[in-house]
């Protein structure tokens, strides 16, 4: 069963940790983790924007990290890419996404990973939740990768 097939109380021990790890060791150690990791608060309960805090605050932008595994495919959900605006106004946001598999990675501003979404990507719904999401395959995200595949 694929990552985003799992219930959600399965993906949330693990989600999001491997690409904020690697961005900590590929873009900038210095970088703060500053969004929440899996606290023992109800969540749910909070605003949307608060609950979605972006990953890492570095020195001129927040970045929000997504991990991608074989299908080569990031899933973002809607209502991250609504508070990513918000947050946007605070500072920059950038996308960074990791391939668990190829150890490569990307870095774009929110607003061309955004635009590729539109442009290239597939509306899907989670399945136990049915909350939409973008799925863009790397191929189509804006630059370049980086690392070794």
């Amino acid at each position: 069963m694929s990552y985003y097939e799992q219930p959600f109380s399965s993906r949330f021990g693990r989600m999001g940790d491997e690409a904020e790890e690697a961005y900590i060791s590929h873009v900038n150690p210095k970088a703060i983790r500053s969004g929440l990791n899996r606290p023992e608060l109800d969540v749910r309960q909070m605003p949307l924007n608060m609950r979605s805090a972006p990953d890492i605050t570095d020195l001129t932008f927040y970045a929000e990290c997504v991990g991608i595994g074989r299908d080569g495919t990031a899933k973002v959900r809607f209502d991250k890419f609504k508070a990513l605006h918000v947050w946007s106004v605070l500072a920059p946001v950038k996308i960074f996404v990791w391939s668990s598999t190829k150890k490569v990675w990307w870095l774009m501003d929110f607003d061309d990973f955004e635009e590729a979404c539109h442009k290239h990507g597939e509306v899907d719904f989670f399945p136990d939740n049915h909350k939409p999401y973008w799925r863009l395959h790397f191929k189509n995200f804006p630059g370049e990768a980086h690392g070794t595949t």
